[in-house]
């Protein structure tokens, strides 16, 4: 049914949901199970990575959820549409959805939404260079996530908070946000690789001026996680400086 489905899909077990989504025949939903089915096929959809090029069917749901008083479905179809957007480049209006999502959901206990809303919209803070405002909303996403207790979602959010605290010259406080990355990375799932690679080689390059073995350390980790064009040039460096240029 498509409650169980939801129930994967809230367990993030995202294969098995999608599988299950895809076995269903449309045609055979009544109007309120059309927009439930819809809803679940997208967010099965992103988060299996599957390019989404259309917001077509999302806009199926919100059309209709805007005529119910289920603001989860609503604020979860809106937020599906911004992530669909933001893929699309079209981050402005991604951000709207996002906002809109916010509204829907004041005042409530949702807590995955409200962290992965507030998770997004700093990010395209973030592209848009506006690192104090990703700062705030990366913030609250791990008051969520510290809340939920998902050790994933709070790495996640760290690394981030690193990031922007970097961006702002605050070294210190980047280093403490990434630190408390390291107890939590074996939280993240293995695949995508790149998830787990990524925050070693966040480490490594936040450590390239501070303390070199250990960026040496959190870089090879990462080299041997995900190979990433970023992680190569640290490591180059880091030969270079230590006289090793075949490495290099």
């Amino acid at each position: 049914s498509l409650v169980q489905i939801d129930s994967l899909v809230s367990k993030e077990l995202t294969d098995s949901a999608l599988h299950e989504v895809m076995r269903i025949n449309p045609a055979t939903l009544s109007e309120n199970e059309l927009a439930y089915y819809q809803l679940l096929k997208v967010q099965s959809q992103y988060k299996s990575y599957i390019p989404i090029n259309s917001d077509s069917e999302i806009n199926l749901a919100i059309n209709y959820y805007k005529g119910t008083n289920d603001i989860e479905k609503l604020a979860r179809a809106y937020y599906l549409k911004a992530g669909i957007l933001l893929d699309l480049g079209k981050a402005k209006q991604a951000l709207i959805c996002l906002k809109e999502a916010e509204k829907i959901l004041l005042g409530t206990d949702y807590d995955i939404l409200h962290h992965n809303i507030y998770f997004m919209i700093a990010v395209i803070n973030s592209r848009h260079q506006e690192y104090q405002l990703a700062l705030e909303s990366s913030l609250k996403a791990l008051s969520f996530s510290s809340k939920l207790g998902k050790k994933d979602y709070s790495c996640h959010d760290d690394e981030k908070i690193s990031v922007y605290y970097e961006k702002k010259k605050k070294k210190d406080s980047a280093l403490h946000y990434i630190n408390m990355c390291i107890a939590m990375i074996d939280n993240i799932p293995s695949k995508p690789a790149i998830n787990r690679g990524g925050i070693w080689g966040n480490l490594g390059a936040s450590y390239m001026s501070v303390d070199i073995n250990k960026a040496k350390t959190y870089l090879l980790k990462a080299d041997s996680i995900a190979p990433q064009s970023n992680v190569c040039q640290c490591l180059a460096d880091i030969y270079l400086q230590q006289g090793d240029t075949a490495k290099a």
